[in-house]
């Protein structure tokens, strides 16, 4: 069951980041979808399978994610009037 999880949110993501475009509307997205299902799987007592999820995009963004962030100005930046 797990497997069959994790192989829809990877479908997800993919196909969110497809053709390496990722914005930050896209990573709020992906971020929404996953914070739901560890939700769903947290309210059906199933927390060693939300805690996987969690740990599976982690390592997601470590890997795909967390360099354009970077690249974009990090979680927090400094806002300024244009």
């Amino acid at each position: 069951m797990l497997s069959l999880f994790c192989h829809f949110l990877s479908l997800f993501i993919i196909l969110t980041f497809i053709a390496g475009t990722i914005s930050w509307g896209r990573i709020t997205s992906v971020l929404t979808y996953v914070g739901l299902l560890v939700e769903k799987a947290a309210d059906n007592g199933c927390y060693e399978r939300a805690g996987q999820v969690v740990d599976w995009t982690l390592d997601y963004f470590e890997r795909h994610v967390n360099g354009w962030i970077a690249e974009h100005g990090g979680w927090v930046r400094e806002l300024r009037a244009p």
